[in-house]
C-alpha cells in the first residue's frame, strides 16, 4: 500500500467502514454476523475534533499503532480505551482476534466435504467451434479434479440445456472415486445443437428438483451447488429472476463465461449467487481462471458444530 499524502481524516474512513458493515446489499450486512474494525494509523489526524463524531453502531473498534509518532489518546477516543489498542511488531492482536471469532459455545467443529454439484452446460449454438469440444470440458476436469467422489464426499450430476434441459446422468452414476475416469470421459466433449435461445426457467426448475431429490441421489444434509456454463446471450427476465432468487436460498449458484462483454457479463451477475463468477476471452487459456477455480472448490466446503 502506497502512502497518498494528504490530510487524515480518520473519521470518515471509520465512517465509511461502519457503512459496508450495516449496508444491506452485502452479504456481511447481516444482523447475526460478528463485525469489527481494525484501524492501522498513527492515530494523528489533521481535524481532532471530529473524532468525537464518529458512530461505531456497537461495532467494536480495535486499533494498530504504526508510525514514529504516535497518538495513544486519539486511538484510545476510537477504541473506548486503551485494552483495544495493539503493537504492529507483535502477535497480541492475532490471538484477540482468534479467541474472539471462535464461537465458545461450540464443543465439536468438523470440515464437512458432503456436497451435491451439478453441472449445467448450455448446448445452445452461439458458442464457437472449440469451446464445447475443448474449453469447457477442460474447465469442468480441472474443477472434477479438486473434487474428492464418495458418499461422504461430492457426488456429480450433469445437466444440458438449449431451448429445454436434458439430464445427463443423476447423482448415482457415478458416485464414488473408482468411476472417476467414467466421469471424465462423460464430461470429456459437449456437442452444440441448432437451439438459438437458452431456457433459463427449464434449467433452474430442473437443477432444483434434481438437486432435492433423493430418488436421483441428492442428500438432504449435503451442501448444494449449481455451477453454470453458458454465453449468456439471453437476458435474464423478471420471471426467471424471482426462480433464480428462490434456488439461490438453499443452493449456492456459479456461473463460467467464455466472454468480456459487459451485456453476457451482466447476465452472469443476474444468475451468480456469489462474487466468484467470471467471464473469460474465447481466445484466453483456460489456466486464467485457475484462480477461479480454487475459490469455488473452497467453497463446497462446510464447517459443521455441535452445540454444548
Amino acid at each position: 500500500m502506497n502512502p497518498r499524502g494528504g490530510i487524515s481524516e480518520i473519521h470518515k474512513g471509520l465512517n465509511h467502514a461502519v457503512n459496508i458493515l450495516y449496508n444491506r446489499n452485502r452479504v456481511v450486512s447481516s444482523s447475526q454476523v460478528k463485525k469489527y474494525i481494525i484501524l492501522v494509523s498513527d492515530g494523528l489526524p489533521s481535524t481532532p475534533s471530529m473524532i468525537s463524531t464518529v458512530s461505531g453502531y456497537g461495532i467494536e473498534t480495535l486499533a494498530v499503532a504504526v508510525g514514529e509518532d504516535v497518538s495513544h489518546h486519539f486511538l484510545s477516543v476510537v477504541t473506548g480505551g486503551s485494552a483495544k489498542l495493539f503493537p504492529y511488531n507483535n502477535d497480541r492482536l492475532w490471538h484477540y482476534m482468534m479467541d474472539a471469532l471462535i464461537d465458545q459455545s461450540c464443543n465439536i467443529c468438523q470440515r464437512s466435504e458432503e456436497g451435491d454439484v451439478v453441472f449445467a452446460v448450455d448446448t445452445s449454438n452461439g458458442w464457437q467451434n472449440l469451446d464445447l469440444a475443448t474449453k469447457v470440458p477442460t474447465i469442468i476436469n480441472k474443477i472434477l479434479s479438486g473434487l474428492k467422489l464418495g458418499p461422504m464426499n461430492k457426488q456429480i450430476a450433469l445437466l444440458t440445456f438449449a431451448s429445454s434441459s436434458y439430464l445427463r446422468f443423476d447423482f448415482n452414476k457415478y458416485n464414488n472415486e473408482t468411476e472417476r475416469q467414467n466421469l471424465q470421459r462423460q464430461l470429456s466433449s459437449f456437442v452444440k445443437t441448432t437451439d438459438t435461445n437458452t431456457n433459463i426457467t427449464a434449467l433452474i426448475n430442473s437443477a432444483e428438483a434434481l438437486l432435492f431429490d433423493s430418488v436421483k441421489g441428492a442428500r438432504v444434509s449435503a451442501k448444494k451447488f449449481l455451477v453454470v456454463f453458458s454465453n449468456y446471450q439471453n437476458d435474464v427476465t423478471n420471471e426467471e429472476n424471482k426462480l433464480i432468487e428462490t434456488l439461490k436460498e438453499n443452493v449456492d449458484i456459479f456461473v463460467v463465461g467464455l466472454d468480456q462483454s459487459d451485456e453476457q457479463f451482466q447476465v452472469m451477475l443476474d444468475i451468480a449467487s456469489t462474487s466468484f463468477h467470471i467471464g473469460i476471452d474465447g481466445d484466453m487459456s483456460v489456466n486464467s481462471i485457475d484462480t477461479y477455480i480454487s475459490s469455488l472448490l473452497e467453497q463446497t466446503n462446510t464447517v459443521h458444530c455441535e452445540l454444548r
